[in-house]
Parts: structure tokens; sequence; C-alpha cells
């Protein structure tokens, strides 16, 4: 690897993953809490190596129901550092549009948007417009909606 920028691009439009979760946590003030990050899953644990070192951040782990292993990223502090990265390294698949609504989300969170019944509500309509893969732990917007509004009955 000559480029290993280019050749990051690359293998983040074939393999990476922005990820906006929603976890229901009844001591935060809307019943909600937002987490934003990315991952890649990968056999080869050279290559997530490579991507650590690259980066300086990020936890390499096994996968727990099958062999390989995967990179993940999860504190604000580091995926607005892949915003920097991504935004001097633009991909070029149609995971492009899943990292413009990933980076939007990543700001109104650095703004603590996601701390606001509006910004939760916000950001999970964002979420929808992701190309996402179905999980059974996956909260739609409407049981994020119906979770803040009760939150919101209750105060």
């Amino acid at each position: 690897m000559t480029n290993f920028e280019d050749w990051f691009v690359g293998f983040t439009d074939g393999e990476g993953s922005f990820i906006i979760s929603f976890f229901r946590h009844p001591r935060v003030q809307y019943g909600i809490e937002v987490r934003a990050g990315f991952s890649i899953t990968q056999y080869d644990l050279d290559i997530l190596m490579k991507i650590h070192d690259f980066f300086g951040f990020g936890t390499i782990a096994p996968l727990h129901k099958k062999s390989g292993f995967y990179y993940s990223v999860a504190s604000i502090k580091d995926c607005l550092a892949l915003v920097d990265f991504f935004d001097s390294n633009p991909l070029l698949s149609k995971k492009l549009d899943d990292y413009k609504i990933w980076k939007e989300c990543v700001l109104k969170i650095k703004n603590l948007e996601h701390r606001t019944s509006n910004g939760i509500l916000e950001i999970a309509k964002l979420r929808e417009k992701m190309n996402l893969k179905t999980s059974r732990n996956r909260l739609s917007f409407d049981e994020i909606k119906k979770v803040v509004e009760n939150k919101i009955k209750a105060m």
C-alpha cells in the first residue's frame, strides 16, 4: 500500500459501517441514550491493526458469535476525528450518503442536541434515512418517540 488514505477510503466503502444507536436508559432525562460509532468487521486481524495504528484510536476485539474481529470507534472525540478524515478523503460509493447523515448526527451529539427531546427525535429521523441492516435490538423511530413522550409526560 503506497497511499493508506486512498486504500482506507475504498475499504470503508466496502466494509465500513457508520452507526447511530439508541438505547433505553431510565436515568437519562428523556429515557433514550444516543451514541455514534464506526466499525469494520474483518477476518484479517493485521488489517485492523494497521487501521488502528494509522488513526491511533479505536478498539479491536474478537467477534462473539463467529470468527473474525472488528475495529470500532465509539467516543465522540474519535468520531469527530473520522469526520475530519472523511471530509478530506471522501468516500466514493453510495456509502457517502450514509456518511453525510452520520456526520450530521455526530455534530448534533457534539453540540449536545442529543440531550434534548427535539434533538433525540431529529437524530432518530436522520438515522431512518441511513441504509441500515435490520437488527432485533434496533429501536424504531416510533419506539424512540414513545419513550421520549412518556418521559416528558412524567416530568
